[in-house]
């Protein structure tokens, strides 16, 4: 949770409000590659979950490319440290 938080808000103090990376990358970012893939989609759900709480997230889309699932996030640019 916390790691996708601080990945977000790299971005977000860079004044970068959208954001895309692909879901084996997010998995690393989170450091939850090495879970089993049940245990990794509750992990990535709870993470996303509570960044859209505290509204650092405004919406997050999901899309399948070639490569992959790719995570869009847009970040809610009112967001206050």
């Amino acid at each position: 949770t916390n790691n996708l938080r601080d990945y977000l808000l790299r971005g977000f103090s860079n004044k970068k409000y959208s954001q895309e990376i692909y879901k084996n990358n997010l998995e690393e970012v989170l450091n939850i590659s090495h879970q089993r893939k049940a245990r990794r989609e509750a992990l990535l759900n709870e993470a996303l979950e509570v960044c859209v709480k505290v509204e650092l997230l405004e919406n997050y889309s999901i899309t399948t490319t070639s490569k992959g699932e790719k995570f869009i996030f847009k970040l809610n640019p009112n967001f206050v440290k």
